[in-house]
């Protein structure tokens, strides 16, 4: 697995590659410079440079022809972020974020379960419930917004208001790592069993059971960013490039 420093530089190369191409320093048709020219133009290693042009080639800006070198294929292609790359450009500050939340979350059991009534559980139940039919229908917007009812539903059963304002600040934060999340399905399933297990905690009334449920749920979170990663990792470790020495 790649470290992130590594990943960022690649990343940087093949977005100045991309603008280059964008700014008509390289047209179509035309090839790019060797490896060794590029290597020195960037100030990086050939493996830093082959995964850095696999990237714009997989993006359709280039196409590598064997023997040849790579030539510009396209000066302006719409794109879309992979989720994996996503998490990856991002990893060590969504690691940050998440110590904090889990700290919030666990001062949200804890209130809510020292007060929370037959009322505010059926109301969680409904929310549990209905994110559990989008995952069904494969509704990642809508697991997303449900996800984030459900959290925010918590903190308002915990009737302290700082911790609710607490809670929204980290719910607009937190609102494009879910509906990323929720774009790879095996994500939503990893969020439902931490769900009914936190109900279950509220209707008994234990707190050393919802903690627990509520720090399997963050590290499970933490699991899937990790996952995310190094799949985009692993993805560009397979990626063959050829380019002209």
């Amino acid at each position: 697995m790649k470290k992130e420093r590594e990943i960022n530089v690649i990343d940087n190369v093949a977005g100045e590659l991309i603008q280059r191409i964008k700014d008509g320093v390289y047209s179509i048709g035309d090839k790019l410079p060797t490896e060794k020219e590029l290597c020195q133009m960037f100030e990086v290693s050939r493996s830093t440079l082959r995964e850095a042009i696999s990237i714009v080639r997989a993006k359709g800006y280039i196409e590598t022809r064997h023997g040849s070198g790579s030539y510009v294929i396209a000066t302006n292609v719409e794109t879309k972020e992979s989720v994996e790359e996503w998490f990856a450009l991002r990893k060590s500050q969504l690691n940050d974020f998440f110590e904090v939340r889990c700290t919030v979350e666990v001062m949200n059991i804890r209130y809510a379960i020292m007060r929370r009534t037959d009322e505010d559980i059926e109301r969680i139940k409904q929310i549990h419930n209905a994110f559990e039919n989008a995952i069904m229908r494969g509704d990642a917007e809508k697991m997303s917004v449900l996800d984030e009812k459900f959290h925010m539903e918590l903190a308002r059963v915990s009737g302290n208001s700082l911790l609710i304002e607490m809670n929204r600040i980290i719910a607009k934060a937190l609102r494009p790592y879910r509906r990323k999340s929720f774009g790879i399905s095996e994500n939503a399933i990893h969020a439902l069993v931490p769900h009914g297990k936190i109900i279950q905690a509220l209707e008994e009334r234990d707190l050393g059971a919802g903690v627990q449920a509520v720090e399997e749920h963050i590290d499970g979170s933490l699991a899937d960013i990790a996952a995310a990663a190094e799949k985009s990792g692993d993805e560009r470790e397979s990626s063959e490039v050829d380019v002209t020495k």
